[in-house]
């Protein structure tokens, strides 16, 4: 009797692990994240990035843009904390940036779409720009061959000027990259277009 009964005490309920989703877990592994990083600060102003209605999508894209960026620099400023750089919004520039890539992209995309295979083929070798700007009003035909085992391309350029500069600066990379396409030796002629 007067012994005081004490109530054991409840036990404590375990935590729940946090849980991150995918997205999150992919931009986490893009960042350069250094150990003294917290996982769980992050997560949360993650979820107070898309709380507020950035897609999850857009914060990778920009997450890629930035540490692309950061790559580029000759002297990279020093990373903040991934948690900081959500936190602060650092994001909303890169978003911008990934967005005009991704738009780049898909020109990029569209314009091989409309190209037949030998054109394709000397496109990729020459790079877009330079085959926008030589061959882009060209008309691309492969001619019967003279020869047997052998194929026949000719390009019809719309000046004089363009025909005698390519035929000088890029008729073997053609060549090259026709010839792979074929697999075969090729024949390349760079002429006017025929009024």
């Amino acid at each position: 009797e007067g012994v005081e009964q004490k109530t054991p005490p409840k036990p404590k309920k375990p935590k729940k692990p946090t849980e991150y989703s995918d997205k999150f877990e992919q931009a986490l592994s893009v960042y350069d994240v250094s150990p003294n990083m917290s996982k769980k600060a992050t997560g949360k102003a993650w979820d107070r990035a898309v709380a507020a209605g950035v897609a999850e999508d857009d914060l990778i894209a920009a997450v890629r843009a930035f540490m692309d960026w950061r790559r580029g620099q000759k002297d990279p400023p020093i990373i903040c904390h991934f948690e900081t750089w959500l936190n602060q919004a650092r994001f909303e520039g890169f978003i911008a940036e990934a967005q005009k890539f991704a738009n780049t992209q898909k020109q990029t995309e569209d314009f091989f779409a409309t190209l037949q295979p030998p054109a394709r083929a000397v496109c990729e070798k020459l790079g877009q720009p330079v085959f926008r700007s030589w061959f882009g009003d060209a008309e691309f035909i492969e001619e019967p061959a003279d020869r047997p085992g052998r194929k026949s391309f000719a390009f019809r350029l719309s000046t004089a000027f363009k025909v005698d500069y390519c035929r000088k600066t890029y008729k073997e990379a053609i060549e090259g990259a026709l010839g792979a396409l074929a697999r075969c030796p090729v024949d390349v002629f760079i002429e006017m277009k025929k009024p």
